[in-house]
């Protein structure tokens, strides 16, 4: 969609801090994720200016609410005109400027 409306500039944000590492430092050829990788460089290449950086779950729980609706829907793409009831609440929290905690477990 960024390509499409021709953003020159993308800051993307994920809670997989594998991920992010393998988009940024790439990852050798005998990878088992090579090929999504690599597609995913390509797209990263069509922007002036596209960060891809690490952010915790707790900071990006739209995100993780929305991906897990998406695991019950059908396969392809949804445009949804109004957010789900799961993500208002935290939306809401989110322009409040509501604290968000992390838990750490105590070893």
């Amino acid at each position: 969609m960024s390509i499409d409306a021709h953003y020159q500039h993308v800051l993307v944000e994920s809670d997989s801090e594998v991920l992010v590492k393998l988009m940024n430092d790439g990852v050798d050829a005998l990878h088992h994720l090579k090929s999504v990788i690599n597609s995913c460089q390509a797209l990263h290449r069509q922007f002036q200016r596209c960060e891809i950086k690490h952010i915790y779950r707790e900071v990006n729980k739209v995100a993780d609410v929305l991906s897990k609706i998406g695991l019950d829907s059908e396969i392809g793409v949804h445009f949804m005109m109004q957010p789900p009831p799961q993500v208002i609440t935290i939306l809401l929290d989110d322009l409040c400027e509501t604290p968000c905690f992390r838990s750490i477990p105590c070893i």
